[in-house]
């Protein structure tokens, strides 16, 4: 199964607070991109709130972003065209909003793949420093659980790995999109072959 990442394209990148002439540039380009596109979607939306200057991304980088519900938050115009011709088109176009170094999305699945609710939730490196704490303490209030921030990293290239004792359930992106496509396989040649 191909996916295509069409990895935050809204005005605030573009032509907004943090835009550039060089994002600005690669605009028509993604266009084609996602209209010559058969197959999967993801569409990642940065988000952020009216506190965004108090929370830790913001002492980071102290300039207001896609404050959801703005105009700097939407996609741009072009951009969200052809992912809604798309959507018609190719097998789905699933939004991804993510926010504050970390997204609510990430806190969602760690809750729902969490089957203790006391695992310790293993990072990559990368993913560990930018989104880990707020991952995991966010699921930790919304989700009632006692999730733990391990110490260790792993090489994968997103999401993340449960580890109870010698338990591991690997949530890893990669690994998620595999068991998807087995998944969505066997609904493909049903409808094909019905």
């Amino acid at each position: 199964m191909k996916v295509l990442v069409v990895v935050d394209m809204q005005n605030d990148f573009i032509n907004g607070s943090l835009g550039t002439p060089e994002a600005a540039a690669i605009v028509p380009g993604v266009v084609e991109k996602i209209r010559s596109w058969e197959g999967l979607v993801y569409a990642t939306q940065d988000t952020h709130f009216p506190n965004y200057l108090e929370t830790q991304e913001g002492q980071i980088l102290p300039v207001p972003h896609c404050i959801q519900g703005t105009e700097g938050w939407r996609i741009e115009p072009s951009v969200r065209a052809a992912l809604t011709e798309g959507a018609g088109r190719n097998e789905s176009v699933l939004y991804v909003t993510k926010a504050t170094f970390g997204s609510h999305d990430l806190a969602e699945l760690l809750v729902r793949a969490s089957s203790t609710g006391k695992e310790e939730v293993i990072f990559s490196e990368a993913d560990r420093r930018k989104v880990g704490k707020a991952a995991v303490e966010k699921a930790n209030q919304e989700g009632g659980k006692n999730l733990t921030l391990s110490g260790e990293t792993r090489s994968i290239p997103g999401g993340f790995i449960l580890r109870s004792g010698s338990v591991e359930v690997n949530c890893a992106f990669d690994t998620l999109v595999r068991l998807q496509k087995a998944e969505t396989a066997g609904d493909v040649v049903k409808k094909l072959f019905a």
